[in-house]
Protein backbone atom coordinates (compact mmCIF):
# COMPACT_ATOMS: atom_id res chain seq x y z
CA UNK A 1 0.00 0.00 0.00
CA UNK A 2 2.82 2.35 0.89
CA UNK A 3 4.56 1.50 -2.38
CA UNK A 4 1.41 2.32 -4.33
CA UNK A 5 1.22 5.66 -2.58
CA UNK A 6 4.83 6.46 -3.48
CA UNK A 7 4.23 5.48 -7.10
CA UNK A 8 1.10 7.64 -7.25
CA UNK A 9 2.93 10.64 -5.82
CA UNK A 10 5.76 10.10 -8.29
CA UNK A 11 3.36 9.96 -11.22
CA UNK A 12 1.61 13.11 -9.99
CA UNK A 13 4.91 14.99 -9.80
CA UNK A 14 5.89 13.77 -13.27
CA UNK A 15 2.56 14.84 -14.81
CA UNK A 16 2.71 18.19 -12.99
CA UNK A 17 6.23 18.80 -14.31
CA UNK A 18 5.16 18.02 -17.86
CA UNK A 19 2.14 20.32 -17.52
CA UNK A 20 4.24 23.19 -16.16
CA UNK A 21 6.79 22.70 -18.93
CA UNK A 22 4.04 22.72 -21.55
CA UNK A 23 2.51 25.91 -20.14
CA UNK A 24 5.92 27.61 -19.99
CA UNK A 25 6.66 26.58 -23.57
CA UNK A 26 3.24 27.84 -24.71
CA UNK A 27 3.77 31.22 -23.03
CA UNK A 28 7.25 31.56 -24.55
CA UNK A 29 5.96 30.51 -27.95
CA UNK A 30 3.08 33.01 -27.75
CA UNK A 31 5.39 35.84 -26.77
CA UNK A 32 7.72 35.04 -29.66
CA UNK A 33 4.78 34.92 -32.09
CA UNK A 34 3.58 38.33 -30.89
CA UNK A 35 7.10 39.75 -31.21
CA UNK A 36 7.53 38.40 -34.74
CA UNK A 37 4.11 39.69 -35.75
CA UNK A 38 5.01 43.18 -34.51
CA UNK A 39 8.34 43.02 -36.36
CA UNK A 40 6.53 41.98 -39.53
CA UNK A 41 4.23 45.02 -39.30
CA UNK A 42 7.22 47.32 -38.77
CA UNK A 43 9.11 45.69 -41.65
CA UNK A 44 6.15 46.38 -43.96
CA UNK A 45 6.35 50.10 -43.15
CA UNK A 46 10.14 50.30 -43.56
CA UNK A 47 9.96 48.33 -46.81
CA UNK A 48 7.34 50.71 -48.21
CA UNK A 49 9.49 53.71 -47.25
CA UNK A 50 12.44 52.30 -49.20
CA UNK A 51 10.29 51.96 -52.31
CA UNK A 52 8.66 55.38 -52.16
CA UNK A 53 10.35 58.44 -53.65
CA UNK A 54 9.68 60.93 -50.84
CA UNK A 55 10.98 59.34 -47.61
CA UNK A 56 14.23 59.73 -45.70
CA UNK A 57 15.34 56.19 -46.62
CA UNK A 58 14.00 56.16 -50.17
CA UNK A 59 16.21 54.45 -52.75
CA UNK A 60 13.68 54.33 -55.56
CA UNK A 61 13.61 56.63 -58.56
CA UNK A 62 11.92 56.67 -61.94
CA UNK A 63 14.03 56.09 -65.04
CA UNK A 64 13.20 55.23 -68.63
CA UNK A 65 13.99 52.62 -71.22
CA UNK A 66 13.61 52.98 -74.99
CA UNK A 67 13.42 49.91 -77.19
CA UNK A 68 15.09 50.23 -80.60
CA UNK A 69 14.71 47.68 -83.40
CA UNK A 70 17.21 47.88 -86.25
CA UNK A 71 16.31 46.26 -89.58
CA UNK A 72 18.74 44.15 -91.61
CA UNK A 73 20.82 45.89 -94.32
CA UNK A 74 19.55 45.59 -97.90
CA UNK A 75 22.68 43.58 -98.74
CA UNK A 76 25.51 41.92 -96.88
CA UNK A 77 27.77 44.53 -95.32
CA UNK A 78 31.00 44.47 -93.40
CA UNK A 79 30.40 47.98 -92.07
CA UNK A 80 28.90 48.90 -88.73
CA UNK A 81 25.41 50.41 -88.89
CA UNK A 82 24.89 53.72 -87.10
CA UNK A 83 21.73 54.02 -85.00
CA UNK A 84 20.44 57.52 -84.25
CA UNK A 85 17.89 58.36 -81.52
CA UNK A 86 16.59 61.79 -80.57
CA UNK A 87 15.83 61.59 -76.84
CA UNK A 88 14.84 65.26 -76.82
CA UNK A 89 11.57 64.30 -78.50
CA UNK A 90 10.43 62.65 -75.27
CA UNK A 91 11.24 65.33 -72.69
CA UNK A 92 14.13 66.07 -70.38
CA UNK A 93 16.95 63.58 -69.84
CA UNK A 94 20.26 63.50 -68.02
CA UNK A 95 22.92 63.09 -70.70
CA UNK A 96 25.35 61.49 -68.25
CA UNK A 97 22.91 58.73 -67.24
CA UNK A 98 22.56 57.11 -70.67
CA UNK A 99 23.36 53.42 -71.15
CA UNK A 100 22.92 51.42 -74.36
CA UNK A 101 22.62 47.61 -74.35
CA UNK A 102 21.60 44.85 -76.71
CA UNK A 103 19.49 41.79 -75.94
CA UNK A 104 22.51 39.89 -74.66
CA UNK A 105 23.41 42.62 -72.16
CA UNK A 106 26.40 43.91 -74.13
CA UNK A 107 27.06 47.63 -73.63
CA UNK A 108 27.65 50.01 -76.53
CA UNK A 109 29.63 53.22 -76.70
CA UNK A 110 27.79 56.26 -78.02
CA UNK A 111 28.23 59.91 -78.83
CA UNK A 112 25.91 62.90 -78.50
CA UNK A 113 24.95 65.78 -80.74
CA UNK A 114 22.43 68.10 -79.12
CA UNK A 115 19.60 65.85 -77.97
CA UNK A 116 20.56 63.01 -80.30
CA UNK A 117 22.65 60.00 -79.39
CA UNK A 118 24.39 57.73 -81.88
CA UNK A 119 25.84 54.25 -81.50
CA UNK A 120 26.88 51.59 -83.99
CA UNK A 121 26.81 47.82 -84.32
CA UNK A 122 27.25 45.11 -86.91
CA UNK A 123 23.81 44.06 -88.17
CA UNK A 124 23.73 40.71 -89.95
CA UNK A 125 20.76 38.88 -91.45
CA UNK A 126 18.62 39.11 -88.30
CA UNK A 127 17.12 42.39 -87.03
CA UNK A 128 18.73 43.51 -83.79
CA UNK A 129 17.13 44.91 -80.67
CA UNK A 130 18.71 47.52 -78.38
CA UNK A 131 17.56 49.21 -75.20
CA UNK A 132 18.55 52.73 -74.19
CA UNK A 133 18.29 53.49 -70.46
CA UNK A 134 18.36 56.98 -68.94
CA UNK A 135 16.96 59.05 -66.08
CA UNK A 136 16.31 62.75 -65.54
CA UNK A 137 17.60 63.47 -62.02
CA UNK A 138 20.87 61.59 -61.52
CA UNK A 139 24.04 63.10 -60.07
CA UNK A 140 26.52 61.90 -62.69
CA UNK A 141 28.89 64.60 -63.91
CA UNK A 142 31.26 62.83 -66.30
CA UNK A 143 30.60 62.51 -70.01
CA UNK A 144 31.06 58.97 -71.34
CA UNK A 145 30.73 59.68 -75.04
CA UNK A 146 33.15 58.51 -77.70
CA UNK A 147 33.61 58.81 -81.46
CA UNK A 148 31.29 56.55 -83.44
CA UNK A 149 31.99 55.26 -86.95
CA UNK A 150 29.92 53.34 -89.48
CA UNK A 151 27.26 53.89 -92.12
CA UNK A 152 23.58 54.74 -91.85
CA UNK A 153 21.90 52.54 -94.44
CA UNK A 154 19.02 50.96 -92.51
CA UNK A 155 16.00 52.24 -90.67
CA UNK A 156 15.46 51.84 -86.98
CA UNK A 157 12.16 51.68 -85.14
CA UNK A 158 12.27 53.71 -81.93
CA UNK A 159 9.49 53.10 -79.44
CA UNK A 160 8.07 55.51 -76.87
CA UNK A 161 10.05 55.49 -73.60
CA UNK A 162 8.70 53.24 -70.86
CA UNK A 163 9.06 54.33 -67.23
CA UNK A 164 10.88 51.88 -64.99
CA UNK A 165 11.70 51.85 -61.29
CA UNK A 166 15.34 51.67 -60.33
CA UNK A 167 17.45 51.77 -57.20
CA UNK A 168 19.23 55.01 -58.03
CA UNK A 169 22.94 55.57 -57.45
CA UNK A 170 22.31 59.18 -56.34
CA UNK A 171 19.92 58.06 -53.61
CA UNK A 172 22.25 55.30 -52.41
CA UNK A 173 25.05 57.86 -52.13
CA UNK A 174 22.84 60.26 -50.18
CA UNK A 175 21.57 57.58 -47.80
CA UNK A 176 25.06 56.18 -47.13
CA UNK A 177 26.13 59.64 -45.90
CA UNK A 178 23.06 60.07 -43.71
CA UNK A 179 23.25 59.17 -40.03
CA UNK A 180 21.32 56.02 -39.23
CA UNK A 181 18.13 56.65 -37.22
CA UNK A 182 15.09 54.58 -36.40
CA UNK A 183 11.79 55.32 -34.66
CA UNK A 184 10.39 51.79 -34.40
CA UNK A 185 12.66 48.81 -35.07
CA UNK A 186 16.28 48.44 -36.10
CA UNK A 187 16.91 47.48 -39.72
CA UNK A 188 19.65 46.65 -42.20
CA UNK A 189 19.43 47.21 -45.96
CA UNK A 190 21.70 45.38 -48.40
CA UNK A 191 21.82 45.29 -52.20
CA UNK A 192 23.80 42.57 -53.93
CA UNK A 193 24.22 40.13 -56.80
CA UNK A 194 25.71 36.64 -56.74
CA UNK A 195 29.06 38.19 -57.58
CA UNK A 196 29.34 41.09 -55.15
CA UNK A 197 27.83 43.38 -52.52
CA UNK A 198 26.89 46.89 -53.70
CA UNK A 199 25.27 48.60 -50.72
CA UNK A 200 24.86 48.24 -46.96
CA UNK A 201 23.08 50.54 -44.54
CA UNK A 202 22.24 50.15 -40.86
CA UNK A 203 23.47 47.79 -38.13
CA UNK A 204 23.33 44.04 -38.62
CA UNK A 205 21.27 41.84 -36.28
CA UNK A 206 22.97 39.75 -33.61
CA UNK A 207 22.71 35.95 -33.96
CA UNK A 208 20.39 35.77 -30.93
CA UNK A 209 17.87 38.35 -32.20
CA UNK A 210 14.56 37.63 -33.88
CA UNK A 211 14.66 38.85 -37.49
CA UNK A 212 12.07 39.40 -40.22
CA UNK A 213 13.60 39.32 -43.71
CA UNK A 214 12.20 40.68 -46.97
CA UNK A 215 14.04 40.18 -50.25
CA UNK A 216 13.06 41.29 -53.76
CA UNK A 217 14.65 41.60 -57.23
CA UNK A 218 15.48 45.18 -58.29
CA UNK A 219 17.04 47.13 -61.14
CA UNK A 220 20.21 48.74 -59.79
CA UNK A 221 21.93 51.81 -61.24
CA UNK A 222 25.71 51.60 -60.88
CA UNK A 223 28.26 54.47 -60.59
CA UNK A 224 28.93 53.96 -64.31
CA UNK A 225 25.19 54.61 -65.00
CA UNK A 226 24.87 50.99 -66.12
CA UNK A 227 21.68 49.28 -64.98
CA UNK A 228 21.81 45.66 -63.82
CA UNK A 229 19.55 43.14 -62.12
CA UNK A 230 20.22 42.76 -58.41
CA UNK A 231 18.46 41.89 -55.16
CA UNK A 232 17.53 44.07 -52.19
CA UNK A 233 17.28 42.51 -48.73
CA UNK A 234 15.72 44.18 -45.70
CA UNK A 235 16.33 42.72 -42.22
CA UNK A 236 14.20 44.12 -39.38
CA UNK A 237 14.96 43.16 -35.76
Amino acid sequence: MEIDHIVAVGLFILVLGIAIGFVSYSITDTRESIKLNNLKKKSDVIFQNIFREDTNISLLSKAYKVHVYVETPPKDSTEKEIVIIDLGKYGEFDQYSITVKDDLGNKYAFDESGTQIRFSSYINKIPKKFTVFYDDDSNFTSARTTTIDGIDSVKEKVYIPEPIRIIQFRKMSELSKRQYTTSSADYHISIFTNERQYFNYGPKPRPTQSVVVKEVPVLLQLPSADIIEARLRLEVF
